[in-house]
């Protein structure tokens, strides 16, 4: 498989060079086989049952506050432009979730982000 690879860009570049087919302003498409080997270690991994075991923290630990800010807090999309600035919503939205969890952890009374604006 991996020769295959090889073999196809080497293909493609010959193609490149003598047709010159060039992708956008004096740019060449360059295809790469990233990740062959560590994709095929990681399936491996996740056949065996310490690896599903270790897969299922992935859903408590790492997936879970996106849910809560997508679906709790009812945020779908950005409301800024700009590199700079949805990074700065990002954060502010990463905050606005631990403090509600830092909140809700010390007090009985609940943050509802449903009815917060009401």
């Amino acid at each position: 498989m991996r020769f295959l690879g090889v073999n196809i860009i080497a293909v493609i570049v010959l193609d490149v060079l003598i047709n010159r087919n060039i992708v956008g302003k004096n740019r060449l498409r360059v295809i790469t086989d990233y990740g062959g080997v560590l994709a095929k270690k990681m399936a491996f991994k996740m056949e065996t049952s310490e690896g599903k075991k270790e897969f299922a923290k992935r859903k408590e630990t790492v997936e879970w506050p996106f849910g809560n800010i997508k679906q709790n807090m009812k945020y779908t999309e950005f409301l800024t432009r700009g590199l700079k600035q949805t990074i700065t919503e990002k954060n502010l939205l990463n905050i606005s979730h631990i403090i509600k969890r830092i909140y809700n952890s010390q007090n009985s009374v609940k943050i509802d982000f449903i009815n917060l604006n009401t």
